[in-house]
């Protein structure tokens, strides 16, 4: 099944990073015929990389999707030089940092549609974000940054940020709720997560679930939701769960995308 490195190109260069996004593509068959199918634009965890997560990535290119993995800013290929100095905890700062990183890596996302349409897939039209802890985070801004993400999976993460940049904390996406319809949203988080804890997801799906139940293209005939926005807690979890819990949360992850990428219900 064919795999490849590639550098995605930015059209601005406004944070002062490296002016290429490194990416990972997968896919089987030909690259049109998993674009029909989806484009799944996958974020890794913090201090891992694109690399990472080979298991779910083969998963979901065994499904049939276009699989692009992306090096977060300052992660992988593009790994900040200081990156153990600017990420401590013993200075204080790593919530600053990490939130910066989190807002920049989601900024990058049209860029990265704009690129599998003009150099991959021409006739891709599907596209969803999904990620893993940091990647969790920035699936949530990712949805605010480019409208033809139509189905988005935050795993372990949070829409609310905790920066003492106020120019930063600004953006945080629990403030806009009201724009992430009609974006088809499942977010799942551990019930014991000491990492990320599930409280501000939880809440916030509390507010997705009365803007999308008002939102017309959301019901049913009888005005019933219809279920485009979705929040798993795992039970007793931690961030780092057994595999048994991993595996379901896994098959609730393919089964969203079956239904709401592939399908497009």
């Amino acid at each position: 099944m064919p795999q490849k490195i590639i550098k995605i190109p930015k059209t601005s260069n406004i944070h002062n990073f490296k002016s290429q996004i490194p990416a990972l593509v997968l896919y089987k068959g030909s690259l049109e015929a998993a674009a029909k199918n989806g484009t799944i634009i996958f974020y890794h965890g913090f201090a891992s990389t694109k690399e990472a997560g080979d298991k779910e990535l083969n998963s979901l290119m065994k499904e049939g999707y276009l699989v692009v993995a992306v090096d977060n800013v300052d992660h992988g290929e593009r790994k900040a030089t200081d990156f153990d100095s600017k990420y401590s905890e013993r200075v204080g700062n790593f919530d600053d940092e990490f939130t910066k990183a989190v807002f920049n890596t989601a900024d990058e996302v049209s860029d990265i549609i704009d690129y599998v349409i003009s150099d991959l897939a021409p006739k891709a039209e599907k596209f969803a974000t999904c990620g893993i802890s940091m990647g969790g985070y920035i699936t949530f801004r990712s949805i605010l940054c480019d409208k033809r993400i139509s189905v988005a999976i935050p795993i372990l993460g949070s829409p609310t940020w905790k920066s003492s940049d106020p120019v930063i904390q600004q953006f945080s996406p629990h403030n806009f709720a009201s724009f992430f319809s009609p974006c088809k949203i499942l977010s799942l988080n551990g019930g014991a997560d000491e990492s990320v804890p599930p409280h501000n997801t939880r809440e916030f799906h509390k507010t997705l679930d009365q803007i999308y139940g008002q939102t017309k293209e959301n019901q049913g005939q009888r005005g019933e939701n219809k279920s485009s926005v979705k929040y798993i807690e795992i039970e007793n979890a931690p961030h780092f769960m057994s595999e048994e819990d991993w595996n379901y949360l896994w098959s609730k992850v393919l089964d969203w995308f079956i239904k709401h990428l592939l399908k497009g219900e």
